[in-house]
């Protein structure tokens, strides 16, 4: 990352400095995206969906074991 910043920053060319940079920055970010996503395979909306549907069935199932024992009692 040096080897291009410096350089510049050196000659004076605090704008070229800064665009190579943003420019390394930039690559270093969708490196680390792609390591992300390759290390979770689903994404986090699946992973809500996911967590939701199990919570609906979950109460579903109290609330008919809720509704059968309270027909019983009556």
């Amino acid at each position: 990352m040096t080897a291009e910043v410096e350089p510049r920053l050196t000659a004076g060319d605090r704008s070229g400095a800064v665009v190579a940079l943003t420019s390394q920055l930039r690559d270093l970010v969708e490196i680390e995206e792609e390591a992300a996503q390759q290390a979770a395979p689903w994404s986090a909306r699946t992973t809500i969906l996911i967590v939701g549907g199990v919570a609906v069935v979950l109460l579903a199932a109290h609330l008919l074991s809720r509704r059968r024992s309270s027909a019983t009692a009556a």
